[in-house]
């Protein structure tokens, strides 16, 4: 993947997040997911649902990201409650003091 892209995928990941954010109807869809692998592969769906474009393994490592910053870590395949799911699914939106 060229700089480009990963530049343009994280953007609309990025951009992903603040419509989720906004949108009751997309934070209930997500927490159906019943583990972290489950959560980034609907993620990608509803994603391209609202023509955004990112991959799960983007996901997941925007999870891991959010979760070392919380002090916390969680593998692929553990399971956690659907609010702790949602809360995990990216990063909190630049210009917040965490980029």
């Amino acid at each position: 993947m060229s700089a480009k892209q990963l530049t343009t995928t994280t953007t609309d990941l990025e951009q992903f997040y603040t419509e989720v954010l906004k949108d009751s109807v997309l934070q209930e869809r997500l927490k159906a997911a019943t583990d972290a692998e489950n959560l980034s592969k609907l993620a990608v769906e509803l994603g391209k649902e609202k023509g955004y474009f990112f991959t799960k393994e983007e996901v997941l490592a925007a999870m891991a990201v959010e979760v070392a910053m919380g002090g916390e870590y969680i593998e692929v395949g553990d399971s956690l409650n659907s609010d702790d799911l949602v809360a995990r699914i990216l990063p909190p939106p630049r210009g917040n003091g965490y980029s």
